[in-house]
């Protein structure tokens, strides 16, 4: 249902986050970014972003990122609610998503980069800062600019605010905008880039 108070069932016309298909977006620029000969798929994140990584992620590359391959450390210091009570008490918390980089910047590599997979949101939270970085301007507004506008999505966006929280969703009714990388603000879950365009089905 569309409202849990009035009960008022979803329709054709309401607007809802696209979670981690935010994730295609932030790729498909990236990649766009790699075509042009800005960056490359080889290219340590850490030569573009210097300041968010320490020395030992150095071996980590834009692929380890987009194909989840970095091998980066689990999130410390952030809450894990076990019960319906800690995540309604956590649900409201905010990270930016600098800061969302930061808890998983402790201890070593979990693998050697590239050697096995796993499926981590803050991968994309780099990828978007990347694509901040590279552009000069917030990761939302290059994905409006290089695929929402072109394809004439003129019902996706990206949520006002955007850089305020972690996460990194597309929504709507809001156009891409403002603030540090990110499409979309999160709780205690991953961060930009990583699930957040809110898109409508229609274009």
């Amino acid at each position: 249902m569309a409202d849990v108070r009035t009960r008022r069932p979803v329709t054709a016309h309401d607007k809802v986050r696209i979670g981690s298909i935010t994730k295609v977006f932030v790729a498909t620029v990236v990649l766009q970014l790699v075509a042009e000969g800005r960056v490359g798929l080889e290219t340590p994140v850490r030569s573009v972003l210097p300041a968010l990584l320490p020395a030992r992620f150095t071996p980590v590359t834009v692929a380890h990122l987009l194909n989840h391959t970095s091998g980066l450390p689990d999130h410390v210091g952030v809450p894990e609610p076990k019960t319906a009570e800690e995540v309604l008490r956590h649900r409201f918390d905010r990270w930016t998503p600098r800061e969302w980089v930061a808890t998983a910047t402790y201890g070593p590599l979990k693998f050697t980069p590239g050697s096995r997979q796993e499926y981590r949101g803050i991968n994309y939270v780099l990828a978007a800062l990347l694509i901040d970085e590279l552009t000069g301007r917030p990761y939302g507004k290059a994905v409006e600019a290089r695929i929402l506008s072109p394809l004439g999505l003129a019902h996706t966006a990206c949520p006002a605010g955007q850089g305020t929280r972690a996460n990194s969703e597309l929504t709507a009714p809001a156009r891409c905008g403002g603030g540090a990388p990110g499409p979309s603000d999160h709780s205690t879950s991953p961060g930009p880039g990583d699930g957040g365009l809110p898109p409508s089905h229609r274009r």
